[in-house]
């Protein structure tokens, strides 16, 4: 059993029972529920239909065939219902019956509660670093709370880039990085999504001041801030003269 996108007909995760399944991982996504009969399951071709309750009675479908989807398909193909967010507590309910149509014996039935948590502690969704433009070089990345030690006559800018491992990989389409509130903004299309813009990671310079800063990225599915925003993070940290 596992939880797919629509739209691309992927699937996101394995539904366990008990799993905990992050926030960013189905946020902005037209969601649906599939279940597949593995080959070596003692009632593997056996089946002709299968009962699927989402969240005592919430959706409630009969599939004949397989894949069995909480809102159907075609050949795979699934089909787009209403769940494009999901609460915190859910459980989804699979009867297997002999025959179509929940006809014959019942050969069995699976119950899975998962839940949604935004607050599962893993992979950051994005990380932020701190770069010289001048050598377009990594100084440190910037975690909450740290005090960074810099040259004041440096070129400095922010760049942010979404890691391989993070649950956002392959699905921000652009980045909007705001530093202290306003007093700098940019919107970027591409990685790496630079506070000052680049060239190809070429690093445009821009003013970073010393003291207390915050800056906000607010990750979006399509280009130009487009689709769904997918999260917001927002990092404090200080820039020190260097005493070297």
């Amino acid at each position: 059993v596992g939880l797919y996108d629509v739209d691309t007909d992927e699937l996101i995760v394995t539904l366990e029972d008990g799993i905990e399944i992050n926030e960013s991982l189905i946020v902005g996504r037209n969601l649906t529920i599939a279940a597949f009969v593995s080959d070596d399951s003692p009632i593997a071709g056996d089946i002709g239909s299968v009962s699927l309750n989402f969240n005592d009675g919430d959706v409630v479908q009969t599939e004949n065939v397989e894949p069995y989807a909480l809102f159907g398909d075609r050949r795979g193909d699934f089909f787009e219902g209403d769940l494009f967010s999901l609460p915190a507590d859910n459980t989804i309910e699979l009867t297997a019956f002999a025959q179509r149509n929940l006809g014959g014996d019942e050969l069995g039935s699976e119950s899975i509660d998962f839940t949604v948590n935004d607050d599962i502690i893993g992979t950051p969704v994005v990380t932020v670093g701190l770069f010289d433009t001048d050598t377009d070089t990594l100084i440190e990345t910037i975690e909450a709370g740290d005090v960074i030690a810099v040259n004041p006559d440096q070129n400095l800018t922010l760049v942010a880039i979404v890691p391989d491992d993070s649950v956002l990989f392959g699905r921000v389409e652009s980045v909007f990085l705001n530093l202290n509130s306003g007093e700098r903004t940019q919107t970027e299309n591409t990685e790496p999504y630079a506070l000052f813009g680049d060239r190809r990671g070429d690093f445009n310079e821009g003013l970073l001041s010393l003291g207390s800063n915050t800056v906000q990225l607010d990750l979006y599915s399509q280009n130009r801030l487009g689709g769904a925003l997918l999260e917001t993070v927002s990092l404090d940290f200080s820039l020190v003269e260097t005493m070297l």
